[in-house]
């Protein structure tokens, strides 16, 4: 439940446009990548029932996707992504958003909250 806690509010905090640092995300994906090895080595495979450890995996599956999407997206586009729930016009930067920003912001939200599903499906 820690790591869904943690994936969530990550995800927050991406579509508050708050991960918009590079500096930030490296921390991030370092950080993240700290919870991932805790969550692999505490993982208990005799447990049948869904192994709470594996939860720690999405928050660095969360910010891994998110990173490199972004980087991406400002690669080919030569602009930040953008995200305004509800609409597709985001006043802040004045501009018309694509299904491009959309993907960049939703895909790694279903992929951090995805992946301990898997692992656990997966592993037992």
């Amino acid at each position: 439940m820690i790591g869904i806690a943690i994936t969530c509010s990550l995800v927050f905090c991406g579509f508050m446009k708050w991960l918009r640092n590079d500096r930030l995300l490296l921390i991030l994906v370092l950080a993240t990548a700290v919870l991932a090895i805790i969550g692999i080595v505490g993982r208990i495979p005799e447990n049948p029932r869904l192994n709470t450890w594996d939860g720690l995996l999405g928050p660095f599956a969360y910010v891994g996707s998110y990173a490199l999407l972004r980087h991406w997206y400002k690669k080919v586009f030569r602009r930040e992504p953008t995200y305004q729930r509800a609409s597709w016009y985001d006043h802040e930067e004045g501009r018309r958003l694509d299904w491009y920003d959309v993907t960049v912001h939703v895909l790694p939200m279903c992929v951090g909250l995805g992946v301990p599903v898997i692992a656990t499906f997966i592993l037992g």
